[in-house]
């Protein structure tokens, strides 16, 4: 597993933060949306993110 740190602008109300998140990381990775989900942490500033079909070490290429 990775860690890595995002900084979004968007405000937390509405879950706008966490499609914010899903968004930014879809382009980044270039799946689909559908294929991220939050596992945990969705009212928190740490999340637990999942996202089929592709392995650590192809999001850790790609984000770097």
């Amino acid at each position: 597993m990775g860690s890595y740190g995002l900084c979004i602008t968007t405000t937390q109300f509405d879950g706008k933060a966490n499609k914010a998140i899903i968004s930014l990381l879809a382009k980044l990775i270039k799946v689909s949306k559908r294929s991220i989900s939050i596992i945990s942490g969705e009212l928190s500033r740490e999340k637990l993110i999942f996202i089929e079909d592709i392995s650590v070490e192809t999001v850790s290429y790609l984000v770097s």
